[in-house]
């Protein structure tokens, strides 16, 4: 059976996300996985956080994605679903992913973590 660790709730402070006229849409709430938390904690010895990926991903820079993918994107953007973005750092795949609701207001969830988080665990 695969491992699975709840999201930890972020602690992000909107003041410090780009200007609202520059993002594609709103993050809504913010959640990461244990990974992607165990990952900072042992990894980060620079001044970069989560908040500089959020940063590029609001603002549509989603990364090292295929083509099909950027334009998967873009037509959440438009219908709703998912958009989602890859970086490389520190040698670990790091993700953020959105779910647009365009049907209920504040109802979007953005969920960072490490693609090792994906990855089947066996016991």
């Amino acid at each position: 059976m695969q491992n699975f660790h709840p999201p930890l709730v972020a602690q992000l402070i909107e003041e410090d996300m780009p200007q609202a006229d520059m993002r594609k849409f709103e993050l809504g709430r913010i959640v990461m996985s244990a990974g992607f938390c165990k990952f900072f904690d042992g990894a980060i010895s620079s001044s970069i956080g989560a908040d500089e990926f959020l940063d590029r991903h609001v603002v549509g820079d989603h990364g090292d994605l295929d083509e099909d993918i950027v334009q998967a994107n873009e037509d959440a953007l438009v219908n709703g679903g998912f958009i989602a973005s890859i970086y490389m750092f520190n040698g670990e795949e790091l993700g953020v992913m959105t779910q647009v609701d365009l049907t209920e207001t504040d109802c979007n969830v953005t969920t960072l973590f490490v693609a090792s988080d994906l990855e089947p665990k066996l016991n």
